[in-house]
C-alpha cells in the first residue's frame, strides 16, 4: 500500500477492470459482458457493473455502445 497508494486487493481489481475495458473496446471480442465478468473473476455482472461504473464513470454496456456506435 505504501508504494502503490492502494491495497493489493484494490490494485488487482483495477487490473481486472482495465482488462474488461480493453476487451469491451476490442473489435474482435465477441464475449458477452456476463462472460467477461466471469472471466475477470467478478462472478455476477452486477458486481462488475458497480465497480466498472465507479472506476470509469459509465457502465460496461455504455462503453461497448460508445465504441461501436454506427
Amino acid at each position: 500500500k505504501t508504494c502503490l497508494g492502494v491495497t493489493i486487493t484494490q490494485s488487482a481489481q483495477q487490473l481486472r477492470l482495465e482488462w474488461v475495458r480493453t476487451r469491451l473496446q476490442s473489435e474482435t471480442e465477441s464475449r458477452s459482458i456476463r462472460d467477461l465478468s466471469i472471466a475477470a473473476g467478478f462472478g455476477a455482472s452486477g458486481m462488475l457493473n458497480r465497480a466498472y461504473q465507479r472506476r470509469f464513470g459509465e457502465t460496461p454496456t455504455q462503453t461497448r455502445a460508445r465504441i461501436f456506435r454506427p
